[in-house]
This record gives C-alpha cells, sequence and structure tokens, in this order.
C-alpha cells in the first residue's frame, strides 16, 4: 500500500498541487478502512496505477460525507462503493492503464455485490463563474440530478452560488461544448459516458 500512497502523493500534491510532505505519501484516516487496488507494469516492477475502494461491507463513513451532505445516499439498498484517490503515473496515461483500472472495478463490484458506485470527482477551477457554467453545462447536457439532494456543507459551498441558481434557475444561454470539454477532466469525461449522473451543487475545495 505504501507504493499506491507515494503515487499519489507524487501526482495530487507534487504534478498538481507543486506541494510535497516530508513523509513523501499522500494518506488521510480513509486509507486504513479501504481497498487500495493496483497496476504494476511487470517490465520494471514499478506501480503505475491505483484506485482507493471503500465498500459499505466494511465502513459506514465516507470520505465525500467530509464535503457533502449525502444521507439519501447513504440509505440507498444494497451495497455501496466509494471510488476515490485515482491516479497513474504520468509515462502511462493511456487507454490500457485505465481499461485496467476500470477492470479490476468491474472484478471487485461483481466480488462485492455492489449495486451504487459514488465518490468525489474534481474540477480544477476556483473562479464562480467557471464554475456556474461547468454546472449549467451538466444540467443542459442531462448530466445533474438533485434526485437524492446531495448538497455541499457550510465550508464548501461556492459563495452565491445557490442564490444565482435560484435567481437563474435555467441557463439564458447554452454552454459552449467546446468550453466544457476543455475544463472537465477526462476521468469526470469518462464517469459520464458510461451513464454516472453529478447528484447535486458542486463543492468548493479550496485546499485541494
Amino acid at each position: 500500500m505504501q507504493t499506491a500512497l507515494k503515487l499519489r502523493h507524487d501526482v495530487f500534491l507534487k504534478e498538481l498541487l507543486h506541494k510535497s510532505k516530508r513523509s513523501g505519501i499522500d494518506k488521510d484516516k480513509f486509507d486504513k478502512l479501504c481497498d487500495h487496488l493496483i497496476i504494476i507494469d511487470k517490465r520494471s516492477n514499478t506501480l503505475i496505477g491505483t484506485y482507493r475502494l471503500q465498500s459499505s461491507l466494511h465502513t459506514r463513513r465516507w470520505y465525500t460525507a467530509t464535503e457533502f451532505h449525502m444521507k439519501q445516499i447513504k440509505r440507498l439498498p444494497g451495497v455501496k462503493l466509494e471510488l476515490g484517490r485515482a491516479c497513474v503515473h504520468p509515462e502511462h496515461r493511456n487507454g490500457v492503464t485505465i481499461a485496467l483500472l476500470w477492470e479490476g472495478i468491474s472484478a471487485y463490484i461483481e466480488a462485492s455485490g455492489t449495486n451504487y458506485l459514488f465518490g468525489c470527482s474534481s474540477i480544477k477551477t476556483t473562479d464562480r463563474e467557471e464554475i456556474k457554467n461547468i454546472y449549467y453545462y451538466l444540467l443542459q447536457n442531462g448530466h445533474l440530478s438533485h434526485e437524492h439532494r446531495v448538497r455541499p456543507k457550510g465550508k464548501f459551498k461556492v459563495p452565491g452560488m445557490m442564490r444565482h441558481l435560484k435567481q437563474y434557475p435555467i441557463a439564458t444561454e447554452e454552454i459552449s461544448h467546446l468550453y466544457a470539454r476543455d475544463k472537465i477532466p477526462s476521468l469526470l469525461n469518462s464517469y459520464l459516458k458510461v451513464g454516472a449522473v453529478v447528484c447535486g451543487s458542486p463543492a468548493l475545495d479550496r485546499s485541494f
């Protein structure tokens, strides 16, 4: 597991945030409750990809619940699986590595009898106008649902977001598909392509 935590450190902290920890690993209180899916390149015996899998078979504590109110998702019947901390070594970011990760997740879903997948997916912006435009793009293209009443907790709310949505419940202009394609990461796009939906308004995590 340590090699997975090191890869996460190198991708999430060093590459994306230009920060580092003395320990050289990315770790939080949820890691010990999770299974860690890893992809190893046998040619070099190095770890090149990882996903964190947290099943309701083992816990009722979720990383997602630290930023979002999600009582209705917790109450869904059946086995639930939180996906998180997905990362791939920069030299192996290709369809083959992603396909292997999804093959591993598929095997885990079958073995655990999972009924629902959920988790956080990040978009790298703190600009409120960009956040609102991406929200409307998702809404206009059928990728957003408020059915499960997921909403951000207090300190993670986007300032002025709910006021704007109440004032302008439907965008007056169609958001450019090219604009959205540039702003929405490939990982989130891949979720949307296989039928996932965004469950409510976004959270703003400035530290991440």
